[in-house]
């Protein structure tokens, strides 16, 4: 006996949700169908898959063992599905997660970069959060994911996940235009990889790391920086997105960051994402 395509993926949902119950209601199965699924999973691999935790459930050693490469076959098979849709519409749609600096410069060219090779490649954008980048191509949400490396913030992709890197440039300090700004810090949280990016540069540059005023979006914090209420580590392609009167100075203790494309291995064997990456690759070439 092997398992089925169904197992797998009822397995990397109940890994997901940690519970039966809420893996069968994202599935549309009954809390007893799943666990079925999952008993017959476990019989073909030998070994118990999921440990009782209260009402749920956590991956055994042999079910973190085995996830990756559930994963991995759900996306092979997802990337040959495509292959044959293609083959058969002789035209190919890839699907790309954005966020706001990188899609704000990018999309419009990319889009028509793409429509014009040979044969031609319809984009779909869709926005996807840069922390969770790499689970939206796992999960086949998208096929490229663009996100944010920081040279400051090592990191180290899963197996069968790449990344293509497109646009580097360097931090930058803003402080506001008008004299007498307040020189606290503005800074994203410490949850997210720009947050840690931006303690380890005031690190390095012997700044007092209490950050006095915590922001997320990208548009707030240069809006605040302008304002006078503080100043911020900054990119050159954030200020493009959002213009604003500011001074803005060399921080070249602070490291740099990449815009990069992420992918999975078989997706990337796809001609159609191939193409797509290549118009990326070409547009954020042309960005200075």
């Amino acid at each position: 006996m092997s398992w089925t395509l169904t197992q797998l993926e009822t397995f990397c949902a109940v890994a997901d949700a940690g519970s039966m119950h809420a893996a069968s209601v994202e599935r549309g199965y009954t809390p007893g169908a799943v666990s079925q699924q999952m008993a017959a999973l476990a019989r073909t691999v030998g070994a118990e898959l999921f440990i009782r935790d209260g009402r749920g459930v956590v991956l055994s050693d042999a079910g973190r063992g085995f996830l990756p490469y559930a994963r991995r076959l759900l996306q092979e098979d997802a990337a040959a599905r495509r292959a044959l849709a293609e083959l058969h519409s002789g035209r190919a749609t890839v699907r790309v997660g954005i966020f706001e600096t990188a899609g704000s410069v990018a999309c419009r060219p990319a889009l028509r970069r793409a429509a014009a090779a040979q044969p031609p490649v319809d984009l779909v954008f869709e926005e996807v959060d840069v922390e969770h980048g790499v689970d939206a191509v796992r999960s086949g949400v998208v096929d490229i994911a663009l996100s944010v490396h920081y040279e400051l913030v090592p990191v180290q992709l899963p197996p069968g996940v790449v990344a293509v890197e497109l646009h580097a440039e360097p931090f930058v300090e803003a402080r506001s235009a008008e004299p007498g700004g307040a020189s606290t810090w503005i800074a994203p949280p410490t949850s997210e990889s720009f947050g840690l990016a931006v303690k380890a540069a005031l690190g390095r540059a012997g700044e007092d790391q209490d950050v006095a005023h915590v922001v997320t979006d990208t548009a707030l914090m240069v809006a605040l920086v302008e304002a006078g209420v503080g100043r911020a580590l900054v990119n050159p392609l954030m200020l493009r997105v959002h213009p604003r009167e500011l001074d803005v100075r060399p921080a070249p203790q602070s490291g740099s960051r990449s815009i990069v494309a992420l992918t999975t291995e078989a997706q990337g064997r796809r001609a159609s994402v191939q193409t797509a990456l290549g118009a990326l690759e070409d547009v954020f070439a042309e960005i200075h």
